[in-house]
């Protein structure tokens, strides 16, 4: 069972988070808040009620990844109770990441929020500086589920495939939604365990519209997703394939320090390993009769898939950090959908369900008769 706590819009919401600061809750809220320029909005560390003023959890942009924020506040215990407020993508990537024991969920409180979908930065700031009606409206226009983006612009690729537009309480200690709403009403929802149960009232709200909105979304996502991962399989459907993909590679790794699962102290492309010398280089170079440079371009992308393939859960930040465009998401999401189906393991779903690389299962590669997977 359920509490289902409404609220009139983002002011009510507001008061909600200035009541749990002012009453000593929690200590501190991460949620994004307008930056001084007004442009944009970020993912602000706010411990005073005054500055939850110009805060909205459901501005459609994600500038830095929550997950990388969150490795950053928890992974040595302040004793503070914090609250992060961040989009499904965003709390997928905390679960995984407190598998790893790269996040602590001592004293964390984890509000998910519904999301439509998000625009690439630039994008947004063009829309809340010339459109900020639309922000401002935002949750009143998606309740029903209709999730087109704002007329000449695009939301990001991966969110146009994301199948996963809210989430439960099986991950989250409340979710603040907007789906199946009436005006500008805002729902908390937190199971009748929730750590935060007794700040809320529940109003006995019938979810059933709510469920059958998500439900149709994450259908017609499905079906998206399938099209255009199916097209990309066949262009990348060898060596070739990916060469043509990557290459306008710049070996920047701007995608890497962008995703938040990849989290290692130390990595190996960043190391002597790969600190080749002169020697080295002209010897391949001779042996080939050319290298390319800067080398090991592919290689790269091919070891970051073979690390992240099944624990990615699709946010899309590499694509977007990418100087030169190149569609990285869409690679790792089509590379992880195969291998976490494979491996039974659904990223960030469950704190429940063990990591395949940190588990052995003595079938796990074997598969069925008569499947493709």
């Amino acid at each position: 069972m359920s509490i289902a706590h409404k609220l009139s819009g983002i002011a009510g919401l507001q008061e909600y988070f200035k009541r749990l600061l002012d009453d000593k809750i929690v200590d501190e809220i991460l949620i994004p808040k307008l930056n001084g320029a007004g442009d944009n909005y970020v993912q602000t560390l706010i411990s005073s009620s005054d500055m939850i003023a110009d805060t909205n959890p459901f501005v459609p942009v994600i500038p830095v990844q929550t997950g990388r924020i969150a490795k950053n506040l928890t992974f040595t215990n302040s004793g503070k109770k914090l609250l992060i407020v961040c989009k499904p993508c965003e709390i997928k990537a905390i679960v995984e990441l407190s598998k790893f024991k790269q996040v602590n969920l001592e004293n964390v409180y984890l509000f998910a929020v519904d999301c439509s979908g998000t625009y690439e930065v630039s994008d947004f700031q063009n829309i809340l500086i010339n459109n900020k009606e639309y922000i401002d409206n935002y949750t009143s226009k998606y309740a029903a589920g209709d999730l087109k983006p704002l007329e000449d612009f695009s939301f990001r690729k991966s969110c146009s495939i994301c199948t996963t537009p809210a989430v439960d309480n099986s991950v989250a200690d409340a979710v603040i939604g907007y789906y199946g709403a009436s005006g500008d009403e805002l729902f908390i929802i937190a199971s009748k365990d929730s750590k935060l149960k007794e700040t809320l009232e529940d109003n006995g709200l019938d979810l059933n519209k709510r469920n059958n909105i998500i439900k149709n979304v994450t259908e017609q996502r499905s079906k998206q997703r399938e099209e255009i991962l199916s097209d990309f399989r066949e262009e990348t459907s060898s060596l070739e394939g990916l060469q043509r993909i990557f290459s306008t590679c710049i070996r920047c790794h701007n995608c890497m320090v962008a995703c938040p699962i990849c989290y290692c102290k130390e990595c190996v492309f960043r190391s002597p390993t790969f600190d080749h010398s002169a020697d080295m280089l002209t010897t391949w170079a001779e042996r080939k009769g050319g290298l390319r440079m800067l080398e090991n371009t592919l290689m790269f992308h091919l070891t970051r898939l073979n690390h992240m393939s099944s624990s990615c859960v699709a946010c899309g930040l590499c694509s977007s950090a990418c100087p030169n465009d190149i569609d990285v998401s869409t690679v790792f999401t089509s590379v992880a959908d195969n291998v976490q189906n494979m491996l039974q393991y659904n990223a960030g779903k469950s704190f429940d369900d063990v990591p395949p690389v940190s588990t052995f299962r003595e079938n796990e590669l074997i598969v069925e008769a008569g499947t493709n997977e």
